[in-house]
């Protein structure tokens, strides 16, 4: 029997931002796959917790604003005065632009990989958030690569079924 409950985003994330603006940190399941490997989808889980501005650093994990009714948790990959820019670890394109006051919560930590936990402040974080950043074009390279080789190959044998 399943006992979870489904609330609307806008109403999850007011209480979330209430709770984090009382000093409190609050975990919550990553939902999506813009952050794949870092996170997986209905695996892992994240702590947030409130953050003074000077902390929004690159290569931190943030819940920001993408849009007035729309909340991601994504990572800095640069910071410029108070812009930031913004990227999942999963994803390929463009950075998202967002302002320091965009950014609702930190991620501080939690549990991936069946359960076992994680901090920022952890070496092993540390070390696989910058290396992830740093690989970036490889991994540019790498799927744009495979897209194409992956078109060619449905255009020439597209007409061919077994």
């Amino acid at each position: 029997m399943n006992n979870s409950t489904t609330i609307p985003n806008n109403i999850f994330f007011s209480e979330v931002e209430s709770m984090i603006k009382e000093g409190q940190k609050v975990r919550i399941k990553v939902i999506g796959t813009s952050m794949q490997p870092t996170f997986r989808h209905s695996r892992d889980e994240i702590v947030l917790s409130s953050f003074e501005p000077m902390q929004l650093l690159p290569l931190s994990v943030v819940l920001f604003n993408r849009t007035p009714s729309s909340k991601c948790v994504h990572r800095i990959v640069r910071r410029n005065g108070d812009i930031l820019f913004i990227r999942g670890d999963g994803n390929y394109g463009s950075f998202e632009i967002a302002n320091v006051e965009d950014v609702t919560a930190l991620v501080v930590g939690g549990t991936m990989r069946d359960g076992r936990p994680f901090s920022i402040n952890d070496l092993k974080w540390k070390r696989w958030s910058a290396f992830w950043v740093k690989i970036y074009p490889l991994r540019l390279a790498y799927f744009r690569t495979k897209h194409f080789l992956g078109t060619i190959y449905r255009k020439l044998f597209k007409h061919i079924t077994l």
